[in-house]
This record gives C-alpha cells, structure tokens and sequence, in this order.
C-alpha cells in the first residue's frame, strides 16, 4: 500500500468522523432551543452515531473532548443527551460511565439522570443498589417511583414493591390508575390478595378513581380462586364506587358461577347485564337463558367453556338460540 493512498484512506475516517461529531454537536445544540423536542426516530438515529464515535474514542471522556474540538461547549445538557441516547440504545456500561463522568465535569446529576441510572440498574438485575439510589435521590419525581414499580413488578419481586410503595407514599406521591393497576396485578398474579386488597382500599380511601379493568382484575382473580360471591360482593362495591361493570367484568363473574355450578347465580347475572343499557343488544339475553334453560332441563352436560362461548358468540352477533 502506498502511502499517498494510506494517507487518503485516513483523511476519510477522520472526515467521516468529524462528520459523526459535528452531527451529535448540532443534534445537541437544536435540543437546547426554546419548544424544540426531538423525536423518538432522531434518538433513535443518533444512538447509530453515538455507536461509532464509542466504538473509535472508547470512553465518554474522549468523546467529550472530541465534542469540544469540534466547537460544542460542553454543558451539564450535552452529559445528560449522552445519557438517553446511551439508554435507549441499551448502552448500559456507557450510561454508568456518563453518570460518573458528569460529576467529574462538574456538574450534579438530576433527578431526570438519576432516574435513568436507577432503571439500568434494575433491568441488569441489580435490584438492591436501585432502591438504596431511590431512598438517596435529593429530588424524586413521580417518574422516579414509577421507573421502581414498573421494574419490581416485572420482576414480580412484591416485598421491594410494597417497600417502593412506601416510599413513594411518604413522600407525598401517589400510584396513578396505570400504576395501581399494575400492582395490583402483580400482586393477584403471585396470588397475594390480601395484599391487593389492601391496596385497594388504600386507593379508595385516598380518593383516586378506579378504572373497571383494576376492579376487573380482582374480581377475574377472586373467581379463579373460585370465590364468586367474593367477586360478585366486590362488584357490588364496585357500583357503589360509580364504577359501571362492563362485559368483561359480567362474563368474568359469570363464567365464575358457571365453574362453581351455581347456575341460578349465573343466570342472576346474564339479568344483570341484561338491565345495563348497551351491554346486550336488545332481546338477546333472553334468546340466551332460554338455550341454557333448555339445555339444563335436557341434561345436556355443558362445561363453563361450552357457556362462555355460547353467551359471547349471542351477546356479539345478535344470532338467535
């Protein structure tokens, strides 16, 4: 090889270098304008050219200084853009490294880089130092305690959700119904419902409105423990709550009766759902107790699933019996 056409071959990579640097350097300068917000594509494109500039200068530091050279002042701002375009591109390793480089260039975590770092601690596994960093945080935002849960619940781990919860509680914050819905499910899925309960209560009692797939969870949880009078007394504190049960909270109950065989119970709620205006197209409910009425008196051994299917395909397609 030549050493004209070595030099060549090196003059490009360091132009397409400067190229990749300068394009970070204005990604990060557009970002600071006033009412400008990236997209998730253009996160999503920069976590490409973030790869590159790793893979050549190794450490944030270098790349930092690399920034410099090529007119960026370097800001708290730049560590923090370095910090989720590291996240999303589940650069772990690298968001660890921009955290602490952060601090030695002087500047202070917020609380939007302390919640990243929590998060990549839980999704590696490292459950303990993602709490001891909740606890510790200066300033926790609802975004703080939700990155916690969501994290704890995947893991099913309970015992750290109901100590995040706690937290989250003296603190002043409460779970929204996206969040309580998730714990609660998280907790029926481990078969905690004493604990969901609880949960439940706690919500009601400090005044937030439940949606009907929270009360759905736990009343599809009671019916597979098969306690549907549980369930269908939980639905009655549902309604009194101004909480309307929907189609899938009456088939729950009634496919949960079906498999207790107290079919005049299930009967009790095909009535039910028959008086809730919408739920059943006119005249079909009917059409539909006459079948299993008839079935019943014809000896005809019927499994809840054989039920179930036969109630939703009248209840669906207005099909006579």
């Amino acid at each position: 090889m030549s050493w004209r056409y070595k030099w060549s071959s090196l003059h490009i990579i360091r132009k397409t270098q400067i190229l990749k640097s300068r394009s970070l350097r204005h990604f990060s300068s557009s970002s600071t304008q006033n009412n400008y917000f990236h997209s998730n594509q253009a996160f999503d494109h920069m976590v490409s050219v973030v790869v590159r500039l790793s893979n050549r200068y190794m450490t944030v530091r270098a790349i930092v200084r690399e920034l410099e050279s090529v007119g960026l002042v370097i800001k708290a701002h730049t560590f923090l853009l370095l910090l989720r375009i590291y996240w999303r591109g589940g650069m772990y390793s690298m968001v660890f490294e921009t955290f602490e480089q952060m601090g030695r260039f002087g500047f202070e975590p917020n609380t939007f880089a302390h919640n990243v770092v929590m998060d990549v601690l839980f999704k590696i596994g490292q459950v303990d130092t993602g709490i001891k960093i909740l606890k510790e945080m200066k300033s926790p935002n609802f975004l703080s305690y939700n990155i916690a849960l969501t994290n704890l619940c995947k893991l099913n781990d309970l015992v750290k959700v109901k100590k995040a919860l706690r937290i989250m509680l003296s603190k002043g914050y409460y779970p929204n119904v996206e969040t309580f819905e998730m714990v609660l499910n998280c907790c029926c899925k481990l078969g905690r419902l004493v604990e969901a309960c609880q949960l439940l209560a706690m919500m009601i009692t400090v005044g937030i409105s439940l949606s009907v797939s929270a009360w759905s969870i736990l009343i599809d949880w009671l019916c597979r423990l098969n306690q549907p009078n549980m369930a269908f007394h939980l639905m009655e504190r549902m309604v009194d709550s101004s909480c309307s049960p929907n189609v899938v909270t009456y088939t729950t109950l009634f496919k949960g009766f079906i498999e207790s065989k107290m079919i005049l119970r299930a009967f009790g709620i095909l009535t039910a759902m028959q008086s809730k205006d919408g739920l059943i197209i006119s005249g079909k409910c009917y059409k539909a107790v006459s079948l299993f009425r008839r079935a019943i008196e014809e000896n005809y051994q019927l499994d809840a699933v054989s039920y179930t299917v036969a109630i939703c395909g009248l209840v669906k397609s207005g099909r006579t019996a």
